[in-house]
């Protein structure tokens, strides 16, 4: 296909960008693993992270201090959003897999205390102790 006159290609493994102040914003790279794009505020941590790799796509939100607070991927298992609280933990997770989607909160220590889903049977609704021990389910599993 031809380029319109005066537009030009530039190829190379990495791209980066920089602010005024020669600090780097935004870096553009390709790997073995895949190509990332990365996203940098003005004190250099890194706020957005998105990749694509062998096992699917992903995408990574840091707060200020450079820590992970939203994650999405999709791989062949279905998509996925993760949550973070400000210590890096896990609190929230929406899956949607082959058994249909869920969401699960977790406690401040990565324990599962409760879980919505809907599957096949119908809607799920699942709580827990700090152990991971089972509360109560709704509508009721039946024991057989």
């Amino acid at each position: 296909m031809a380029r319109p006159k005066g537009m030009r290609v530039v190829e190379a493994n990495e791209v980066v960008l920089v602010d005024t102040g020669g600090r780097v914003r935004a870096k553009m790279d390709v790997s073995e693993q895949g190509p990332t794009f990365n996203l940098y505020d003005a004190s250099g941590q890194p706020r957005l992270v998105a990749g694509v790799a062998s096992a699917g796509a992903s995408l990574a939100l840091y707060d200020a201090t450079g820590r992970a607070r939203a994650g999405l991927s999709v791989t062949a298992s279905g998509p996925c959003l993760r949550l973070y609280d400000d210590k890096g933990n896990v609190r929230a997770r929406l899956d949607v897999g082959e058994a249909g989607p869920g969401l699960l909160f977790d406690d401040d220590k990565g324990q599962s205390r409760l879980g919505l889903t809907v599957s096949a049977y119908g809607p799920e609704v699942n709580m827990f102790d700090a152990q991971g021990k089972p509360l109560c389910s709704f509508p009721s599993t039946p024991t057989e």
